[in-house]
């Protein structure tokens, strides 16, 4: 196996998302400048991302790179703390809420998604949403 294989290069990602060369290589900036992955892991994480996880383009061409590098980085994290949980699975489950901007990553299930989306109308009822759900792995994000 090659090292192309093993780490995903910027102009291969770029060449199968909705992201340019440069948009993805700033993304690698501000997450290797967060310092909590190594840059192995960061190119992994972007791929998985922008190739596996099959969000739609509206979400690419709209979100800012600053919130992309963020929500790669909190998916990673939860990942890790489901990773670690000692055998059982545990549910990605991500909220932040800043102000008049929230951000939510959960797994594609119903009592999750219901219990958000009542969370959602409480905190921000006169605010837009955008909601995305990943085509190839259970999870729905509200921006």
């Amino acid at each position: 196996m090659n090292q192309e294989q093993i780490i995903p290069s910027i102009s291969r990602i770029a060449q199968r998302s909705h992201l340019s060369a440069g948009q993805i290589q700033e993304i690698k900036r501000i997450l290797l400048e967060r310092g909590n992955f190594t840059e192995e892991r960061i190119m992994r994480e972007i791929a998985w991302f922008c190739l596996e996880l099959g969000i739609a383009g509206y979400y690419f061409k709209y979100t800012p790179i600053e919130d992309i590098a963020r929500h790669i980085e909190s998916l990673r994290a939860t990942r890790i703390i489901s990773e670690n949980s000692g055998g059982q699975p545990v549910a990605i489950q991500f909220a932040s809420e800043q102000g008049e901007q929230g951000t939510y990553m959960v797994e594609d299930d119903y009592a999750q998604i219901r219990t958000l989306k009542e969370r959602i109308e409480t905190h921000y009822s006169a605010f837009r949403l955008q909601s995305y759900r990943c085509q190839s792995y259970p999870l729905r994000f509200y921006l």
